[in-house]
């Protein structure tokens, strides 16, 4: 049984770049490779369009974000509208428009929560530099109001599917209700991410995700001076014209590769010897996921959502120090041994868990349920 009509809607797709924007994009183009037609309903820096993407059986709506933002709401909400009454929608984003949309229309859905888009949008407006578990109960009125909104939409949806334990215990602290909550990891493209051992290692550390300040780049960029280690780094964002020049000051040995395809993430995640991921906060990174499928040495933050996907010493390495990065790197560098066996465990640990297959089965088979 296929899904005859599917909409996705989210808050970012290719070319901008983050978690939801990937999962976007890659969950349309193998449901189209199943045989589905799907409408993918995402916001877009530039101006508003609707196209086909890559597969025949996928459309892109985009709604600019230059608008105003009632007129950028009423966009969403009319076009969202007339969707609903012959798709099933899976919600990944837009989750505030699509709370408005339920006050004048009934229709059900699955919702996939990325993270705390609370707590995120106040990190990246400066509002708040706490963390996202510290920050919870301190919102401002209008982050207040925002939680509000978006926890009704999540009530909404049949099924409410996080990407961790982490964030299943703050969705219950919100008030979602516990019987529609499932854990379903990220995941990855297990042929694409792969260890290509005749790559050529033009780095010693990468690491990948949008440049904003949660991600620790610039913390990592010191770390690379002070340990002589070249590094590459993968996206864009806000920070990077002050992460260059902070690289630039230190004679850090840093290159920005800025947003590039997936295939040219595998290629440089092949050439690089250790990935690490510095974030404050995460909730199933794709990135991680995708660099432990290429059998890297993989190396990230505690009392992050990384802890459910990396276990110490066993398919990488855990820190919560920049003494501990720097520790977790020379280790990895040094024991060249315990380097492989890391890989090696990262490799299949990603095959049992991570498989993109297995877990995009399983999120359309929540969706066919409704």
């Amino acid at each position: 049984m296929k899904i005859p009509k599917l909409a996705i809607a989210v808050g970012a797709y290719p070319p901008d770049i983050g978690g939801p924007a990937k999962f976007a994009f890659e969950f349309s183009k193998w449901l189209a490779s199943k045989g589905s037609r799907v409408t993918v309903l995402s916001l877009t820096d530039n101006p508003s369009s609707a196209h086909l993407a890559e597969h025949e059986n996928v459309q892109v709506t985009l709604v600019s974000r230059a608008q105003t933002l009632p007129l950028r709401f009423l966009a969403i909400i009319k076009i969202a509208r007339n969707l609903a009454k012959d798709h099933t929608f899976l919600v990944n984003g837009l989750f505030i428009e699509i709370s408005l949309l339920t006050l004048f229309q009934k229709f059900e859905y699955v919702a996939k929560v990325p993270g705390d888009i609370v707590w995120e949008r106040a990190t990246n407006q400066s509002e708040t530099n706490l963390s996202v578990i510290d920050y919870q109960g301190t919102e401002t009125l209008g982050k207040h109001v925002m939680r509000k909104l978006f926890v009704r939409a999540l009530n909404k949806a049949v099924f409410v599917i996080v990407p961790s334990q982490q964030l299943k215990i703050l969705a219950l602290k919100w008030g979602v209700h516990e019987n529609k909550v499932v854990v379903l990891p990220n995941s990855a493209n297990l042929e694409r991410f792969k260890a290509r051992p005749k790559t050529e290692k033009r780095f010693d550390l990468i690491t990948i995700g949008r440049l904003i300040p949660l991600k620790g780049i610039s913390e990592l960029i010191e770390v690379a001076k002070q340990l002589n280690l070249s590094l590459a780094i993968v996206g864009g964002g806000p920070d990077e014209f002050a992460l260059k020049e902070l690289a630039s000051q230190l004679g850090a040995p840093v290159s920005f590769l800025g947003e590039i395809g997936a295939d040219d993430v595998a290629q440089n995640l092949n050439a690089s010897r250790i990935f690490v991921l510095n974030s404050s906060h995460e909730g199933s990174p794709h990135a991680l996921i995708e660099a432990m499928a290429c059998g890297m040495t993989c190396i990230a933050r505690e009392n992050t959502g990384s802890v459910e996907i990396i276990t110490n010493n066993v398919n990488g390495f855990l820190y919560n120090s920049r003494s501990g990065l720097e520790g977790a790197i020379s280790k990895a560098l040094k024991d060249k041994q315990m380097a492989i066996k890391l890989g090696n465990n990262a490799r299949q640990d990603a095959i049992k868990r991570f498989s993109l297959e297995g877990n995009f089965s399983k999120i359309e088979g929540l969706v066919r349920q409704i």
